[in-house]
């Protein structure tokens, strides 16, 4: 597989990392992986603000569809505000994403991530960018060091 101006976005509900190219060793064509070769940060990391679910939890919004009748195992739906902030998450991620397509920084994206936020970033990414998803992988990779990652990423793209 070519793995030309390849991007990698592996993410879970609240953190992204956008890796541009492979990172260390295994960087295609002893380039840093950024377009040109160009030198520079080659990880975007994005944290989710979660704002449904802190409202939430400080009291400030306790909207009566959130609310679960007295008598019911728990007093709030917390599934509700977490679903919002996935999805907002998962919108942000993307518009970030098509910024840099349409400014020409990437050819390919790789997505790793679980399936019910594959799902979601699917239906958040506009058609241009979809377009440019060589490969979904339902595997979550976030937490891994940099080193592990670059192996794992590579191995699961048949690129090691």
């Amino acid at each position: 597989m070519d793995a030309g101006n390849l991007w990698i976005l592996v993410m879970n509900a609240t953190r992204a990392r956008i890796l541009r190219g492979l990172p260390g060793a295994l960087s295609l064509a002893g380039t840093s992986g950024l377009p040109g070769g160009a030198a520079g940060q080659a990880e975007l990391v994005v944290r989710a603000r979660q704002p449904y679910l802190r409202e939430v939890l400080s009291g400030a919004a306790m909207a009566p569809a959130a609310v679960v009748p007295r008598g019911h195992a728990s007093a709030v739906d917390w599934r509700r505000p977490l679903d919002a902030d996935e999805s907002l998450f998962c919108r942000q991620v993307s518009m970030m994403l098509e910024s840099h397509r349409l400014a020409g920084d990437f050819d390919q994206l790789a997505v790793f991530a679980v399936p019910d936020i594959l799902e979601q970033l699917h239906q958040a990414m506009p058609a241009g960018l979809r377009d440019r998803v060589m490969a979904e992988i339902a595997k979550n990779l976030v937490a891994l060091s940099e080193v592990d990652l670059s192996w794992r990423i590579a191995a699961s793209l048949g690129l090691a």
